[in-house]
C-alpha cells in the first residue's frame, strides 16, 4: 500500500539511519552509491532520495555512525559549539549544583551562560533561547524527567546559603516588622508548572540535575 504524504520523513537521514545503511553494504558488498540511496528512501519512508555523495560521506565515516550511542539515533546533523569555553564553563556550572543538589531552573541555565558570554567578552553571544537550552541538554547528555513530592529539598547548611541567609536577615532589620512578610516559593510561582528534573545519561550513581 502506497504511503500517504503525511507518512513520508522529510530532512536528512539520522544518526540512526547512517548506521544501518552501513549495515546493510556490509552484508550487500555489491550495492552501489545508487542503489543504498533508494533502499534507504523506501527502507525509512524518506520523501526525497539520498544523493550519492551523502552515501559516500555516510561509508567513509562508518564507524562513527556504528558507534553511535542509543540517546543519539534520531540526531540528523553535529550541532557545532560555537564557543567551547562557554560549553565547558556552562557545563561545569550545572554540575556544581548537581553536586551541591541545588533546583537550577531552564531560566537559571540560559541566565548564567548570558553572564558567562559577558564575562568572556564573546563577539558572537548565543541568543540562550528554547532551543539552545534543548540543544544543551542534548549535547551534554542531561534528560528532563518530573520532580514530585519533595524530592527537590534542597540541604541549606552549605556556606553558600548560610551566607546568604544572612544577608537577608541584614536586609530585612531595615525594616518595620509590619513590612515584613514571610512566604514560600509558591507564593512567587503559583502559576508554574511542576519543575522538571535533568538527569545525567552517563552517570551511574544515578546523581541528579535538577531543572
Amino acid at each position: 500500500m502506497t504511503k500517504s504524504n503525511k507518512d513520508l520523513k522529510t530532512g536528512n537521514l539520522t544518526f540512526g539511519h547512517k548506521a544501518k545503511i552501513i549495515e546493510h553494504k556490509r552484508n550487500n558488498l555489491k550495492l552501489t552509491h545508487v542503489d543504498l540511496a533508494k533502499w534507504a528512501k523506501k527502507e525509512f519512508h524518506l520523501a526525497k532520495q539520498s544523493s550519492e555523495s551523502c552515501i559516500s560521506r555516510t561509508l567513509r565515516d562508518g564507524e562513527k555512525y556504528l558507534s553511535i550511542s542509543h540517546q543519539d539515533q534520531e540526531i540528523r546533523r553535529t550541532r557545532v559549539v560555537t564557543n567551547e569555553v562557554l560549553e565547558e564553563s556552562l557545563v561545569t556550572w550545572v554540575l556544581q549544583k548537581q553536586h551541591q543538589r541545588l533546583i537550577v531552573s531552564s531560566e537559571a541555565i540560559q541566565e548564567q551562560g548570558r553572564r558567562l558570554a559577558e564575562r568572556l567578552e564573546l563577539e558572537k553571544i548565543p541568543k540562550f533561547s528554547k532551543g539552545w537550552i534543548s540543544a544543551f541538554c542534548k549535547r551534554n547528555a542531561f534528560r528532563k524527567f518530573r520532580q514530585h513530592g519533595e524530592s527537590g529539598d534542597a540541604p541549606i547548611n552549605t556556606p553558600e546559603v548560610q551566607a546568604a541567609l544572612a544577608a537577608i536577615k541584614v536586609e530585612i532589620a531595615s525594616y518595620e516588622p509590619k513590612d515584613v512578610y514571610n512566604m514560600d516559593e509558591t507564593g512567587l510561582f503559583y502559576n508554574m508548572p511542576l519543575i522538571p528534573r535533568l538527569q545525567d545519561n552517563e552517570s551511574k550513581d544515578q546523581r541528579k540535575i535538577k531543572l
